[in-house]
């Protein structure tokens, strides 16, 4: 293959990605992570009175990650090709940022993919066209007609199976531990899996048929022919190629009570990735039968809605496994550099006796503690039931009470909603629903750590 081409390839793709530091959009969505995190902060604070995870950093991991991705994605795009326009990406973003307003979750590219395939469908009818070209708002509408659904389809496949991966390998790490109101009105315990980053993503697309240089900072695009035959925009490769730096945001939010965050972690990377290999598909097949385009988009929007609903409604039917029981307290998470993270304690496991002392309450382990305040020796059931021992001196300046957080008991004050907040209610004040008679309140709760 000529050497050339791929020089030429290499300096598109860093003018793009230097293109990307003028584009608001990816410090809007940087901005957006923040803030979720800082809410995230905000409710441990509340449920627990302590900090489990710090929010800058955090920010930090998805950042770099986020980069890493986008290339990895960038450079599966090189062999797929997109046939984009400058102007269909500046409509996926309206349409995401309008979206987050209602639901974080709806940032991700499927929805806006869905929505504009919908308006590309309807912008075809000749009515809708006309109605737009009366009101002035012809362009809109060839904005609208030039839309490429099998592309972004293609596109929203690629960034599920990148998210896939991201997912596995975060193992549900920054998940928050949360109560939560049971189906009997008792607090039980879960974690919420609500993670998002920030991706530069480089497509491969045509070249404009005019310049576009005022939205991408891009200066010029190439004459010379690709050396492999791209399967979307045939026909359109002719007049040239450029690289669009298209920045956007991928995540996903699950909740659970029945499962460790890890292997929840496993189960939704598992699902993401067969969305991601069945969107593509779905492009494959529009890109060859372009009338069932725009039915496709809709499928691929009311699939991935499918898996959150069906990802709740498993969760609903399986028994909760943070829940306290006969044979001692359960843990629901360990404070980070505690003597509890230092024994190795997992969350699920149960903390049966302290000292020899049987525990079956917050009062119990205290009482037990106080026993002998320079040492401890626990008996401890892992999450297979078995038996593990575990002792430790404790030290001046540790963390009294071990550093665990329990599982809800029935004098839980506060639970948290279950559903991912949009934007507004980020930026609003954090509120809690409390466990029994459902007033709301912003107070600081009492420590549930132990």
């Amino acid at each position: 293959m000529n050497t050339n081409i791929w020089i030429e390839l290499l300096r598109h793709a860093a003018e793009a990605l230097a293109a990307v530091a003028l584009q608001p959009f990816i410090y809007v969505a940087i901005a957006m992570i923040l803030l979720h995190y800082r809410d995230q902060t905000a409710t441990e604070r509340l449920l627990f009175a302590v900090r489990l995870h710090a929010y800058g950093r955090e920010t930090w991991n998805r950042v770099w990650t986020g980069i890493v991705a986008g290339l990895a994605a960038s450079a599966a795009m090189l062999a797929l090709g997109a046939a984009l326009q400058p102007e269909t990406l500046a409509i996926l973003w309206v349409v995401s940022v309008a979206a987050v307003w209602i639901r974080f979750r709806f940032l991700c590219l499927a929805y806006a993919v869905g929505v504009a395939g919908a308006l590309h469908g309807l912008s075809s009818i000749p009515a809708v066209a006309d109605g737009l070209e009366a009101i002035g708002a012809g362009v809109v509408a060839d904005w609208l007609q030039a839309i490429d659904v099998p592309s972004l389809l293609s596109v929203v496949g690629v960034l599920h199976l990148g998210e896939a991966l991201l997912i596995g390998w975060t193992g549900g790490r920054s998940a928050m531990p949360v109560f939560l109101e049971g189906k009997r009105g008792k607090p039980v315990g879960g974690y919420k899996l609500q993670q998002y980053w920030p991706v530069p993503l480089l497509l491969l697309a045509p070249a404009p048929a005019e310049n576009a240089a005022w939205m991408f900072g891009l200066v010029e695009s190439s004459s010379s022919l690709l050396p492999w035959k791209l399967p979307f925009g045939d026909g359109l490769w002719e007049s040239g190629w450029w690289i669009l730096p298209f920045p956007v945001l991928i995540g996903f939010s699950s909740l659970t009570v029945s499962k460790l965050p890890r292997d929840k972690a496993r189960e939704s990377a598992r699902n993401v990735a067969l969305y991601g290999t069945f969107a593509l598909l779905l492009a494959f097949a529009a890109e060859w039968m372009p009338a069932i385009a725009v039915p496709a988009a809709l499928l691929a929007l009311a699939l991935h809605e499918g898996l959150v609903w069906l990802d709740g409604w498993l969760e609903s039917q399986r028994r909760p496994l943070y829940v306290h029981d006969d044979r001692g307290l359960k843990v629901l998470a360990v404070l980070p550099a505690s003597p509890a993270a230092g024994l190795g304690i997992q969350p699920g496991e149960i903390v049966r006796k302290v000292n020899g002392m049987p525990v079956r309450s917050r009062a119990e382990l205290h009482a037990a503690l106080r026993s002998n305040p320079a040492f401890c020796k626990l008996e401890v059931l892992d999450i297979r039931g078995e038996v593990r021992f575990l002792s430790r001196s404790l030290y001046a300046g540790e963390h009294h009470q071990l550093g665990l957080l329990l599982c809800p008991d029935d004098e839980a004050p506060y639970t948290a909603a279950p559903g991912p907040a949009g934007l507004w209610a980020v930026l609003s004040p954090r509120r809690a629903r409390r466990g029994h008679g459902g007033a709301s309140s912003v107070r600081s709760q009492e420590a549930q750590d132990a």
